[in-house]
């Protein structure tokens, strides 16, 4: 019945683009960290190229992102994957995640080039909850290395944890992305060395109906994904899926 009525709506959306291409709704839904840092400036960009489109932007974790994308509560969901993904998404590499140490001004730990794990572990350690995919990276690395931090705060949004490093509490490890020109109480080195980048997602579901507009905003988070490239990756998709 799901799927009947999932069907329905994509004939609906199709009617639409027949009628016009830029205009409609665009339902995102993301986390805080992409939706301040990452998405910003294309969003803007997107709203200029198509101002006909209603946008609608949804904050959640992880596992509320892909969870709301699978029911069709949303149209597209940008970010980080949980491990266990519904079936019925379609994941496309958007762009990659790094990570770096951030300390208040002066620190001795923005001395080093590659600051160890003990050495990260030497001080006071703001760092994310583990709902966030970071404080998880974070956490299982100290596990693995036998290391137990002195964790002054665990936060689940970048700006609260810059805000307790810039205030002297401690330093932290969190996405390169987040610290930016205006962050001038702090500064960052790299720690792609102890984390390596991951990926974040594009992620939809594999039997809607996009429209045109909907192409676009894909091309404009990362530009390698045209049209045809996304259409290539759903059939490679399904096939996948059918021959399992």
């Amino acid at each position: 019945a799901r799927q009947v009525l999932r069907d329905l709506d994509n004939l609906k959306l199709a009617a639409s683009d027949s009628r016009s291409q830029t205009t409609g709704s665009l339902r995102i839904a993301t986390s805080h960290l992409h939706a301040r840092y990452a998405l910003f400036d294309i969003i803007r960009s997107f709203t200029r190229r198509f101002p006909g489109v209603d946008i609608s932007l949804t904050i959640g974790t992880q596992t509320e992102i892909a969870r709301w994308t699978s029911s069709g509560e949303v149209d597209i969901c940008i970010g980080s994957l949980p491990e266990n993904t519904p079936a019925n998404l379609l994941r496309l590499d958007a762009y990659p995640i790094s990570r770096c140490i951030i300390a208040p001004l002066g620190h001795p730990i923005l001395k080093k080039k590659s600051p160890t794990l003990r050495d990260i572990g030497s001080y006071p350690l703001i760092t994310y909850n583990n709902r966030i995919s970071t404080g998880e990276l974070v956490e299982r690395a100290f596990l693995a290395a036998g290391i137990t931090p002195k964790i002054t705060l665990k936060a689940n949004s970048a700006d609260i944890v810059k805000t307790y490093v810039a205030g002297g509490m401690g330093i932290a490890v969190m996405q390169s992305m987040a610290v930016d020109k205006q962050d001038r109480q702090i500064r960052a080195i790299s720690a792609d060395h102890l984390f390596p980048p991951s990926k974040s997602w594009i992620i939809l579901r594999r039997d809607q109906y996009l429209r045109r507009f909907l192409y676009e905003f894909i091309a404009t988070v990362s530009p390698k994904w045209t049209q045809e490239e996304v259409d290539r990756a759903r059939r490679r998709s399904y096939n996948v899926k059918q021959a399992t």
